[in-house]
């Protein structure tokens, strides 16, 4: 959900997606842009303390808050580091790195010492490397377009995740055209099909 992108959630507005949902849904959200693009994980002890209360209401059904950088952002794995000494422990976090420099052992070392996750990403641009980080994985699914044997790819490597006994989480782009929607559908129902029903 990019609703925590532009603005604070506010209890209220927590409390009742909360009434909105099952119980076995889980809440992906995105991290403030303060701390994101304007501070770029700098000094945002405040912010960060501001920012986690907030998803409080939410604690028993969140999943991970995806932290992504601008793509002029290069590497730090000092500021990395000092940044996810800021999360508790048992916080689920991706990070979207969209310069191609993050993407070194030193970072997923980093990222992998506090369980957090890399966010594999694919766009026209840049694709991440599908290295595993934590006990949970997070996929953007970004291209234009997806043809079947393209999803059918998908369904082998998001496949793999769940038989592992990775916590999976996988996006499409999420704009007007329909077959995004589709496209989840389709993974979903195929992975489910492969793994015989288990995920």
């Amino acid at each position: 959900m990019n609703y925590t992108f532009r603005r604070q959630l506010s209890e209220m507005a927590a409390t009742a997606w909360m009434a909105d949902v099952g119980p076995n849904f889980r809440f992906a959200l995105k991290a403030n842009q303060y701390i994101t693009h304007i501070r770029r994980l700098q000094n945002v002890e405040e912010a960060i303390q501001r920012f986690l209360p907030t998803l409080q209401p939410l604690a028993a059904q969140l999943g991970p808050v995806l932290f992504q950088l601008p793509p002029t952002a290069k590497a730090d794995v000092a500021v990395l580091r000092d940044f996810l000494a800021l999360l508790p422990a048992s916080f689920k976090a991706a990070f979207e790195f969209r310069h191609e420099s993050w993407f070194s052992e030193e970072i997923y070392q980093a990222l992998h010492d506090r369980n957090a996750t890399l966010c594999i990403a694919e766009t026209e641009k840049l694709n991440t490397p599908e290295i595993r980080t934590a006990g949970y994985i997070y996929f953007r699914f970004r291209q234009p377009s997806y043809s079947g044997d393209d999803l059918r790819k998908l369904v082998d490597r998001v496949g793999r995740c769940v038989a592992d006994g990775l916590e999976t989480y996988a996006f499409f782009k999420h704009e007007e055209d329909p077959r995004s929607p589709h496209n989840a559908v389709e993974l979903l129902n195929s992975v489910r099909k492969k793994l015989g029903g288990t995920s």
